[in-house]
């Protein structure tokens, strides 16, 4: 029999009215790909006739209104990207099944369904935890509010969850924690609440990219989580209200490099965090971001940070750091943004910072030297700094 496949994905000057589109002999279709184009309207109910659709993507179109329910019917359906429309309304209560379909159940084959960017509203519905062969799940940047199913945590074969930017809220389920083959979990900017568990990592070996930011959620850090922190690449816990019991609570626990030695990605900012920043974070040498701003961290700022050759990004503004600006900063060619803010620094910018051509960003008001209550000068090689121009 034969097979059909429509790509015209990234025209970007494709208009046509869904309706219309939809109503032509797309039957024996399988890949539909009209991503970045104009397709405009809604989504038409008989788009669950086309049974051999295995891979269905209208990313960055103008899609309007409601999914229809018959999008059930897709039994061989794999692929499912609505990303960046204008969806509104909540995704259906149930949806249509297939007698064809085996099993007998709603998509039975999605492994990726990716609806971010729109505005969807309203609770997630049940039959999210029946897609039992899906991978990837994006929702990001919606407006749905209510819990997060617990359901969504047998789905055994997820590795992608992306829930940020909506209005959840209740608890994170503990389901989660039998998602072995999960490696990103994003439900950040949203209204969750309670305390993050050990039940909440019993089985998650494969995590790699954890995002729990600007949420109400407490997490109670102790060195039980050394295998799984081992493991991160990315850790945005910003906004939380986070308790390290490494060694001392409050305090950055010393033995963080050994903890997460792949790390890129470190953002820690306001989460009352007390004590000195400790020197093994110079020995994070695939670290990329380190952002701790908006703590209560104090004494110096370590000067082997200045080992961390890959550093774009250190932003220790809103602390209350003190004594001088080490000189090895100066060897972090890659440095891009450089945020001191708000802290107690004294003496002088080093003359080493001449070497910093990939800075672009940098701010170091309200310490104590110079002109912004700063004691020193600011060296005259500083104008070498290219990147800033």
């Amino acid at each position: 029999m034969q097979q059909w496949y429509l790509n015209f994905a990234l025209n970007n000057n494709l208009s046509v009215g869904s309706r219309a589109f939809f109503n032509g002999s797309w039957r024996r279709i399988e890949v539909l790909d009209l991503g970045s184009n104009k397709v405009h309207g809604k989504l038409p109910s008989n788009i669950g006739n086309m049974i051999f659709l295995s891979h269905f993507n209208l990313f960055d179109n103008d899609i309007r209104e409601s999914i229809p329910s018959t999008i059930g019917k897709l039994c061989n359906l794999a692929y499912l990207d609505l990303s960046g429309n204008h969806l509104t309304g909540s995704l259906p209560e149930s949806l249509e099944i297939a007698k064809i379909c085996s099993p007998n159940s709603p998509l039975p084959n999605l492994m990726t369904f990716k609806l971010s960017n729109n505005k969807l509203e309203r609770k997630l519905p049940d039959w999210l935890g029946q897609l039992f062969y899906l991978e990837e799940l994006e929702l990001s940047y919606n407006l749905f509010q209510g819990p997060i199913p617990d359901s969504i945590g047998s789905l055994e074969n997820l590795t992608n969850i992306g829930l940020a930017g909506n209005k959840l809220n209740g608890s994170l389920p503990e389901s989660f924690g039998q998602l072995s083959k999960l490696s990103v979990l994003d439900v950040s900017f949203n209204h969750l609440r309670g305390t993050i568990l050990e039940n909440h990592f019993a089985d998650l070996r494969n995590l790699k990219i954890l995002q729990l930011t600007s949420n109400s959620l407490t997490w109670n850090v102790s060195s039980t989580y050394g295998f799984l922190l081992s493991k991160f690449v990315i850790l945005a816990l910003n906004c939380l209200r986070l308790v390290l019991h490494f060694q001392i609570p409050g305090d950055i626990p010393l033995s963080i490099s050994d903890s997460m030695p792949e790390l890129t990605f470190l953002s820690l900012s306001s989460n009352q965090l007390i004590g000195d920043i400790p020197p093994t974070i110079g020995e994070m040498l695939s670290l990329q971001v380190l952002d701790l701003p908006g703590n209560n961290l104090t004494g110096l700022i370590p000067s082997e940070i200045g080992n961390c050759s890959i550093l774009k990004v250190l932003d220790l503004g809103n602390n209350s750091l003190h004594g001088e600006i080490p000189s090895s900063l100066g060897q972090l060619n890659q440095l891009q943004s450089l945020q001191l803010t708000e802290n107690k620094l004294t003496g002088e910018l080093p003359s080493s910072f001449r070497n910093l051509s990939s800075l672009e960003t940098m701010d170091i008001r309200n310490n104590l030297l110079s002109e912004n209550n700063f004691s020193g000068r600011i060296p005259g090689s500083f104008g070498d700094l290219k990147a800033m121009a």
